[in-house]
């Protein structure tokens, strides 16, 4: 909804996490706005068909140079493990609409943005994202070896290798 010039604005994006690894999947922009709604309503900003998300989940407000969230949904909003009903927000806040519903990432444009961290500002466990998982590997690695792709290359490779490549030859 956008209102007059003379009415308080802000600038906002919004991202939609993957819920397994919180990674961006989505990302919403709006400029120059005093509200913006979140929920299955079609008239929703962003609109979620989605079982934890009401008609009118969230309304996020532009008001006095920062953002309000306020939460009307039936399943309730979290943020840090907590429901909440208003909260004002920062750049960076993460929330959840429903108990096992949609996350996003809000970033408050207004806001300056911090520094970026270096590499010795992160915390370790930060990076769990990234560890192999071993057994997975291994499954993979195999099915690969045991495939029919696969062996046909490894035989062809110990053709070459021998200097038989199978075509016989014209000399």
């Amino acid at each position: 909804m956008r209102i007059s010039d003379s009415d308080d604005l802000g600038s906002m994006t919004l991202h939609l996490l993957d819920s397994a690894q919180g990674h961006r999947i989505q990302t919403w922009r709006f400029k120059d706005r005093s509200q913006v709604t979140i929920g299955r309503d079609d008239d929703s900003d962003i609109a979620l068909a989605d079982t934890q998300v009401s008609r009118r989940h969230v309304e996020i407000v532009y008001r006095d140079t920062k953002w309000m969230l306020h939460s009307h949904g039936r399943n309730g909003t979290w943020i840090g493990g907590a429901m909440v009903a208003e909260t004002s927000l920062t750049s960076g806040a993460i929330f959840q609409l429903g108990s096992g519903g949609p996350s996003f990432q809000f970033v408050n444009v207004n806001e300056s943005l911090a520094p970026l961290a270096t590499i010795d500002a992160i915390a370790p466990d930060a990076l769990d994202f990234l560890a192999i998982d071993e057994a997975r590997k291994a499954e993979e690695v195999r099915q690969i070896a045991d495939g029919e792709a696969f062996r046909e290359l490894l035989d062809q490779a110990r053709r070459l290798k021998s200097g038989n490549d199978g075509r016989g030859s014209d000399s």
